[in-house]
């Protein structure tokens, strides 16, 4: 096995303002380096700089997307990401796409991240020139929702077999060719310093229904002869093992992580702290599996996975973004629940299984990453969201978030090593830039420094980091900062509301505990938002900033930390189809069915966007 690369009352100190452009720090060009570098890039910073993008985007080569009407290929997701426009479905009856859309606002990287299920069998099933083009399963796939489900269904099973085609023609060899076409467009699509593509994919493993997906991601080019699939690995540990075996140990060059998706909808399966046989971990076991998963998708189009709000967690903003009945959602299903968890085993092995860095991503089936505008989403999913009434008939669903990386700049290696290091942040979509640093030493008047982001990495670690155990005495302070998201000038940004600090322990019996700190801005400020105009009212800041001390810090408890910065209200996506379709509350007998939420509080209208970062871990 490959080794790393490696509100509470004024006792708490507490400094938080609307900072100023110098108590937000300084342009990073001005600060003092933590390392020197040679630079690589125009804007390469030795204090790093944030980074936009989209690691979970389906194409025409994904067997649902395809499904789904989508045409767009990795080549055409890339461009999208980069700013070009591109077609959605439905097709007209020339298939050609009949909406189109673009990114108001182009991202720094991407990964396309296909199934690799059925990457061959979708190419023999829908090029006529192939063998089995005509054959029962092709005919079966092409005709919607019985081909979908079809070929899904087998991803379900414990033992799953190829389709009845791949035994009259080699599926593996039609995989390897497309897979190449997935290398080809991630590196043409690649423009370091400018926009950074990842070869990726998605393994999909939903065993007895319960969702295990993990995306793939590559550091460069150098990677195995075709993807790990779910028919090759139907457990975790195999997908891992095989990724050991064929890149990491078996590909001069080669370097992977996997990163856990929509635990929300795994039926409490994603986190166990045991095999996927029920065997309980060893220490090995536990160090492997925190080395090849670093990340966790926190929030996407399918939901929010960072929390659930329970009769023990009282935490309110739990309850965003939820899809389905959360109350039939297992708890561990949740990060927050994963990472308490991961305390108890490391009290017990040694070794913390779950010491995830959080991203967000979209989950399109559009071939279109980083679509996360409230005012203009087309939806997810092709033509089964094409109208507006498809797309308010999953009303828990969403545009999904971003993943946020702080690297010295935009290139494969800087980002992949800033994954690595789970130096990053989840937002449910915004582009709120978010900074989170723990030390033991840290002044009270940080925030009011220009050197604020040196002094963090000098001082002590980043968020994704370990803060050692102190060499003295004393609680740990932390330091956050965020700037709103200005937004375009078509649709502005919205003010930031307050900052949390949100922090979770094991006691001396091994019992694991939460509990969440305000530590900056007002959650009372009586913001809201015009749901006539969707025009944000109230008070809000552009910066905050804050330096907060535990209060409830005990040096033998092991802990981690993680900011949590929330905007004032603002419309859903959902409100906006109100304000197009004209629906008007005051005349009942007119709204449309489809619409009837606009008016009888069935869905919210308004959301608080916000940004999540990476925890920080004490290590007693």
């Amino acid at each position: 096995m490959r080794t790393s690369p490696r509100l509470l009352p004024a006792t708490l100190l507490l400094f938080a303002c609307e900072a100023s452009p110098t108590a937000s720090g300084p342009d990073p060009s001005q600060q003092e380096p933590v390392t020197a570098a040679a630079a690589t890039c125009a804007d390469r910073s030795a204090l790093r700089n944030p980074y936009f993008g989209d690691l979970h985007v389906h194409t025409s080569y994904s067997f649902d997307a395809y499904i789904f009407e989508t045409r767009n290929a990795p080549a055409e997701a890339y461009a999208f990401a980069r700013g070009a426009e591109v077609g959605l479905a439905p097709l007209d009856a020339s298939g050609q796409p009949t909406r189109f859309t673009h990114l108001e606002r182009p991202l720094d990287f991407a990964a396309a991240t296909d199934h690799s299920e059925f990457l061959g069998e979708v190419d023999l099933c829908t090029t006529p020139s192939s063998p089995v083009y005509d054959s029962l399963t092709c005919r079966t796939y092409r005709s919607g929702n019985a081909g979908f489900a079809l070929f899904g269904l087998d991803l379900t099973q414990a033992s799953p077999t190829r389709l009845p085609i791949c035994q009259d023609t080699d599926c593996g060899a039609a995989t390897r060719t497309v897979w190449e076409r997935v290398q080809d467009a991630a590196a043409d699509a690649d423009d370091p310093c400018n926009f950074t593509s990842f070869v990726a994919y998605e393994w999909t493993g939903t065993t007895g229904g319960s969702n295990l997906h993990r995306n793939v991601v590559f550091r460069g080019d150098q990677v195995p002869a075709q993807p790990v699939s779910y028919y090759e690995a139907p457990t975790k540990e195999g997908l891992w093992t095989q990724l050991d075996t064929l890149c990491l140990s078996g590909t001069p060059g080669c370097d992977v992580l996997a990163i856990p998706h929509n635990s929300n909808l795994s039926n409490g399966n994603m986190f166990l702290p045991e095999t996927s046989d029920g065997t309980p971990l060893t220490a090995a076991d536990a160090a492997f599996r925190a080395e090849m998963e670093p990340l966790v998708e926190l929030m996407q189009h399918k939901g929010d996975s960072e929390c659930k709000f329970t009769f023990t967690n009282r935490d309110e903003e739990c309850r965003f973004e939820k899809v389905g009945d959360p109350n039939a959602v297992a708890d561990a299903g949740f990060v927050r629940e994963a990472l308490k968890n991961g305390l108890a085993t490391e009290d017990q092995l040694g070794a913390n299984p779950f010491r995830f860095g959080f991203i967000g991503s979209t989950d399109t089936h559009n071939g279109t990453p980083g679509m996360t505008e409230e005012a203009r989403w087309p939806g997810h999913g092709g033509n089964q969201d094409a109208a507006p009434e498809d797309r308010v008939g999953a009303l828990d669903f969403g545009p999904g978030g971003l993943a946020v990386v702080w690297a010295e700049e935009n290139t494969r290696d800087a980002l992949f090593d800033a994954f690595r290091r789970r130096e990053t942040y989840a937002t449910s979509g915004t582009r709120i830039t978010l900074r989170f640093f723990g030390g033991w030493a840290y002044p009270e008047t940080l925030c009011s420094s220009a050197s604020l982001v040196a002094q963090g990495y000098a001082g002590g670690v980043p968020m994704g980091g370990v803060l050692p155990a102190n060499p003295g005495s004393g609680r740990p302070r932390f330091v956050v900062q965020a700037a709103w998201d200005p937004g375009t000038a078509d649709h502005p940004g919205t003010r930031l509301q307050r900052v949390q600090i949100i922090k979770g322990w094991v006691d001396r019996r091994g019992r694991t505990h939460e509990q969440v700190y305000e530590v900056a801005g007002d959650a009372a400020n009586g913001a809201s938002v015009d749901l006539a105009t969707c025009t944000p009212q109230g008070p809000g800041q552009r910066r905050l900033c804050a330096v907060w001390e535990d209060p409830d810090f005990s040096a033998e408890q092991r802990a981690f930390y993680y900011a949590r910065v929330l905007e004032n209200p603002s419309c859903r996506w959902s409100t906006y189809e109100c304000i197009d379709a004209q629906v008007d509350c005051a005349d009942p007998a007119a709204v449309p069915e489809a619409f009837a939420y606009c008016c009888d509080g069935s869905a919210p209208l308004t959301q608080q966007e916000r940004a999540t970062s990476s925890p920080i871990w004490y290590q007693p």
